[in-house]
């Protein structure tokens, strides 16, 4: 039996996604437990966006000479094996450097997923597949903040480790039975030099210099103030780690009702006006967090952010994979390299700001910034299509 490609890989980086997000409402649990300050903890989550940032530039080549099935596969099994390692940990700073290799591992499973869908889907057909892989990683957002949390809650942060290690293991082997090599592709030795060249040739496109400035806003935008919602909700008197988890999986199913009526989206709007749409349902959310005064309104708010996310980033997505077809591996890691760039230091910077302005202020900041942001990337891209 062979199942859909979008349906395989969806799993794989379901436990990706599950493994990402996994500690974010546990901020303030894991630092009583490890006897560190919160700041630190909060840490964790740069810990692994950083890495696969980082790891990118080297990630996009090489899945383009050696196959980005087996790059896919390669990196799915590190990162559970990290994984593993991290269920015994005990300490802060070992937990720490684990997440860094997690997150190394991790930058080869979900950008070279998306450039093996694109290679694999006609350009018609893919936004829409782009989107519906989109939902796996949805539904795993959904449920790993309250799943985690609740665990964590009932015997310990540990545990909630061993639910990501099942997920990975479940993938990878899906992943061997189902996916094969393509024969027909076309593969070119990698050498630094090459890569070198390739990223000179990448950047020369200025629609690749556009959708890489609003992808790196985005990231910082939208993410920079997600490991800081249970300290927020603890400061605020209106939750703790449970209701951080709760308020999370709101973003989840904000994009899940995004992946759901995405066919019907596609065929009523322009790509440019999904974009400022989804920047727009954005900023919406984070002026909702700042008026509301109890959680399950901030709740609500984080469906508005999640649909609009996956709105504005399906659509970065489709003009990324048209960049540079020959070396889509590298150009939608490189795009992936300032996704997580700006994931890794938003929240260090809003960890930096929240002492002398509050965490409400912020929030303001990033909904007026990414609206604007998004305003005029699509304007930009727009003029290069007249």
């Amino acid at each position: 039996m062979t199942l859909p490609l979008v349906l395989v890989l969806g799993c794989v980086a379901s436990a990706i996604s599950y493994n990402q997000r996994m500690l974010d409402p546990l901020t303030a649990l894991i630092a009583r437990e490890l006897l560190v300050d919160p700041g630190l903890v909060v840490m964790l989550s740069p810990a692994f966006s950083l890495p696969y940032a980082l790891a990118q530039p080297l990630l996009g080549p090489l899945s383009d000479s050696i196959g980005k099935a087996a790059v896919i596969r390669t990196c799915a099994i590190v990162a559970a094996l990290a994984t593993v390692v991290s269920y015994f940990i005990t300490s802060y700073e070992a937990l720490f450097v684990l997440r860094m290799v997690t997150g190394v591992a991790a930058g080869g499973v979900l950008p070279v997923s998306l450039a093996l869908i694109a290679d694999r889907t006609p350009q018609d057909q893919r936004q829409v597949a782009l989107s519906r892989f989109m939902i796996t990683i949805v539904l795993a957002q959904i449920f790993t903040s309250p799943l985690s949390a609740a665990i964590a809650q009932t015997y310990s942060w540990h545990a909630s480790l061993l639910v990501c290690i099942v997920l990975g293991i479940f993938g990878i082997g899906l992943m061997i039975w189902q996916i094969r090599p393509n024969p027909a592709a076309v593969r070119t030795p990698f050498s630094p030099r090459r890569v070198m060249e390739t990223y000179r040739t990448i950047a020369g496109f200025r629609r690749a210099r556009i959708c890489y400035a609003i992808v790196l806003v985005e990231g910082m935008m939208v993410f920079g103030f997600t490991p800081h919602v249970a300290l927020f909700l603890e400061g605020q008197k209106l939750g703790s780690v449970t209701e951080a988890g709760y308020v999370l999986g709101g973003m989840g199913i904000g994009g899940l009702l995004y992946g759901l009526t995405v066919s019907a989206i596609v065929r009523r709007f322009s790509l440019h006006t999904m974009m400022n749409a989804g920047g727009v349902l954005i900023a919406t959310g984070f002026l909702t967090v700042i008026a509301a005064s109890s959680w399950p309104v901030i709740s609500l708010a984080y469906s508005f952010i999640g649909f609009g996310f996956y709105m504005l980033h399906s659509g970065i997505q489709t003009e990324v994979t048209e960049v540079y077809p020959p070396a889509r591996g590298a150009v939608v890691s490189l795009h992936a390299f300032f996704l997580f760039f700006g994931m890794s230091s938003g929240p260090i910077l809003v960890g930096l700001l929240s002492g002398p302005l509050g965490y409400r202020p912020i929030l303001a900041l990033c909904a007026t910034g990414l609206c604007l942001g998004v305003f005029a990337a699509t304007t930009l891209l727009g003029r290069l299509k007249t």
